[in-house]
């Protein structure tokens, strides 16, 4: 009897614990849009990296082991792992085809 206890509480701190770095990224990506946002007096809205982000954000908002968010579960991730790869890939070719782009763009 004690077995199942513990394996059942060893779980729940499993899921409480993901719960909790779950929420911890939701809030660091929270504070990065608006830290970003207001820093750029909202000029950067148009661009797709900020949209990447915001997709990220509500991503890990959601609540994984819900039933009731399955259907944006599998909304939001497709997008949000295939624009944070495309991104990805994207800054390494401008990096490899133009290695002093961030000294060209500085002011």
């Amino acid at each position: 009897m004690g077995t199942d206890s513990d394996a059942k509480a060893k779980s729940e701190l499993a899921e409480n614990n993901s719960i909790l770095t779950r929420k911890i990224i939701f809030y660091a990506f929270l504070a990065t849009l608006i830290a970003d946002t207001y820093a750029s007096k909202a000029e950067v809205l148009h661009h797709l990296t900020l949209w990447s982000l915001i997709l990220h954000m509500l991503y890990f908002e959601l609540h994984l082991p819900s039933k009731s968010t399955t259907t944006l579960i599998r909304l939001y991730h497709g997008p949000s792992i295939c624009g944070s790869f495309a991104l990805f890939n994207m800054y390494l070719w401008t990096l490899i085809a133009n290695p002093s782009m961030e000294f060209d763009l500085a002011p």
